[in-house]
């Protein structure tokens, strides 16, 4: 049975693909230099899905991903935590797709606990 959904759209029109608690599902979505991996598990003995975040140099591949962060399932809605690694630069140059990503997640979630992550992406960006 599925537990995972996922949905895509280009200019063939929009499908969809299902993932299991086994099995899990991984999405991507890719430019010629830029692209972003998002891949979702089942975490058995908490019940609870995550999602890990990766940046990726899209479909022209010269350079590994790089991890963004964590999207999770928590008991009084959802938690994201961003990677401390980040440099600087990183965070500049992701910063405006990091914010429209977490504000969809936001809108079709109705969850405010991105707000915080949301001030630290901000701070960062400044400092």
């Amino acid at each position: 049975m599925a537990h995972f959904i996922s949905f895509i759209q280009g200019y063939r029109g929009e499908t969809s693909r299902l993932g299991s608690k086994s099995s899990g599902i991984q999405a991507s979505a890719q430019g010629w230099h830029s692209g972003v991996r998002i891949n979702g598990q089942f975490i058995p003995n908490s019940e609870k899905d995550i999602f890990h975040v990766c940046a990726t140099a899209g479909s022209s591949g010269y350079s590994n991903s790089e991890y963004m962060g964590t999207v999770k399932e928590c008991e009084d809605g959802i938690d994201i935590s961003v990677n401390p690694d980040l440099t600087k630069a990183t965070i500049g140059s992701q910063y405006e797709f990091l914010v429209e990503e977490i504000n969809k997640i936001i809108e079709l979630n109705g969850k405010s606990s991105a707000i915080p992550i949301l001030d630290f992406l901000k701070y960062r960006k400044e400092t």
